[in-house]
């Protein structure tokens, strides 16, 4: 008698067994939707840097930078197009050309920039290429 009531009370156990399992399984796919909402809503940080997937939008960014540096230093320029990876041309009104760096700091070249056109205009030449690229700079005569 003794053997039948506890295999009675182990039969009695497994509904209750089974709705206890049912019920973590519920509530854990609850939190999983709320959770994985909850991440999708947010913004995460990416391990890989931005740059590598928006390569155009760094050089057009580098572009207007430059175009508004020579605009507040007041030196007319035509136009700025990128000349490789690294370096960018600056097209003067008279045609003269200036080769910039996007690896150096640009307003030490554009101050740079300055003193040579201000130091040439008073010894009255002009230049055809200024090669700011270099640590000195690379003047080329008209």
């Amino acid at each position: 008698m003794i053997i039948r009531s506890r295999r009675q009370q182990k039969r009695k156990r497994w509904p209750f067994i089974l709705l206890v399992i049912c019920a973590v399984f519920f509530v854990g796919s609850l939190l999983n939707k709320k959770l994985s909402s909850f991440y999708l809503n947010h913004s995460l940080i990416s391990p890989i840097p931005f740059a590598l997937f928006n390569v155009k939008q760094t050089e057009d960014s580098y572009q207007k930078q430059l175009q508004t540096a020579l605009g507040s230093n007041n030196i007319a320029v035509n136009s700025v197009q990128q000349s490789t990876n690294a370096s960018y041309i600056a097209i003067m009104p008279g045609g003269s050309k200036i080769l910039f760096s996007s690896k150096k700091n640009l307003s030490d070249q554009v101050s740079s920039l300055q003193l040579i056109r201000s130091r040439l205009t008073i010894e009255g030449k002009e230049f055809s290429v200024l090669d700011l690229r270099f640590d000195q700079p690379v003047i080329v005569f008209k």
